[in-house]
């Protein structure tokens, strides 16, 4: 069901930036695409790297990923 759809997790500073790493990990199984927005405090939570690792994308910033997205949960 969601093979192949976009997904871009945007990742705050709460604590539930702890489970968001399983949830991306998860996507991927699903062969989902997956990007991570992260904001500054959420790299107080949880290391871009953890995401990295996972072969996400990464940025820092919304920009215009909305358009190309079908999905975009937010923790």
């Amino acid at each position: 069901m969601l093979k192949g759809k976009n997904v871009i997790l945007g990742v705050t500073g709460s604590i539930a930036a702890y489970k968001i790493a399983g949830l991306a990990s998860m996507l991927k199984k699903l062969n989902c695409n997956v990007d991570v927005i992260m904001t500054k405090n959420a790299q107080n939570f949880i290391n871009p790297i953890t995401f990295e690792t996972l072969k996400e994308r990464i940025t820092a910033g919304c920009g215009k990923l909305g358009r190309f997205c079908h999905i975009v949960p937010m923790s």
